[in-house]
């Protein structure tokens, strides 16, 4: 998922551990750039929304810095930092360091994001070692991981998902090993979980999911119903034309026990909070 400006809606379930104070949360947003007001930090700062994610920089090369990211804890609010780990974003100050054996096609949808072979050392000790690690300096809560279901790209598909998942398991390893309390975060890729021939640790990697634009699918229903029934936190971002379709998506989203948010075509102004 890369998105321009949104407002989502969360509730947080943490396994294992939680972080002192979290519970449950009511609402939450992200915003992944145009920090320029009215979409500013002040915003975030001042919204319901408790729990938000963003991205680490602001723009590119200026990353916030670890005071900015304390105003917004200061305010009651969780933080957690955008990650694609499933795609090479050009963007990135990691970038120009990356071999280019390591990277396939530009994704025709997005710009700047290549492929990347995800299974490989060299990639995961630049996320963990320079991405993640920059993340944790900033003092963000945790992570929204994103492009998970990369793995249905490559074959054989059963095999890298597990890459996956044991690279998300680094990630979760990293980023609690000081930090108990530290969260992690799917953006899509839930049917990760049918490839794996036993799947306990990663579940006890993650914190929640997030489902987009899947509520009406019958097996990634089973899926948002399975990591609910695991105790992870269970999301659902959709983007309904009219009122009575997203009335529509508010009381599906209730029914499975997932926190909805409705955002308009393009995502390019504010979601809808039920």
């Amino acid at each position: 998922m890369k998105i321009f400006l949104v407002a989502l809606f969360l509730m947080s379930c943490v396994s294992p551990p939680k972080k002192e104070g979290v519970k449950e949360i009511s609402s939450w947003g992200i915003q992944l750039q145009n920090y320029v007001a009215p979409y500013d930090l002040n915003r975030i700062a001042e919204s319901s929304a408790e729990l938000w994610v963003i991205d680490v920089a602001e723009g590119v090369g200026k990353d916030f810095s670890a005071w900015q990211i304390e105003a917004l804890k200061k305010k009651g609010k969780i933080v957690l930092a955008y990650m694609s780990i499933g795609e090479a974003e050009s963007y990135r100050s990691y970038f120009a360091t990356l071999s280019k054996s390591l990277l396939g096609a530009q994704n025709p949808k997005w710009k700047g994001n290549y492929n990347v072979h995800y299974w490989e050392k060299e990639w995961q000790d630049v996320i963990i070692g320079k991405y993640l690690k920059g993340i944790k300096a900033q003092g963000f809560d945790g992570v929204l991981l994103d492009v998970i279901d990369a793995y249905e790209r490559y074959t054989p598909v059963d095999e890298r998902a597990a890459d996956m998942a044991i690279f998300i398991e680094r990630i979760s390893l990293e980023g609690r090993k000081d930090d108990p309390g530290f969260l992690v975060y799917l953006q899509n890729g839930l049917q990760i979980r049918r490839h794996l021939k036993d799947e306990r640790i990663f579940l006890d990697a993650i914190s929640g999911v997030n489902a987009e634009s899947v509520s009406t699918i019958p097996s990634s229903i089973e899926d948002m119903l399975y990591y609910k029934a695991h105790g992870k936190t269970v999301l659902a971002l959709e983007y309904p034309k009219t009122v009575d379709e997203r009335k529509l998506f508010f009381e599906r989203a209730k029914k499975l026990g997932a926190v909805p948010v409705a955002g308009e075509a393009g995502l390019k102004g504010e979601l809808v909070f039920p």
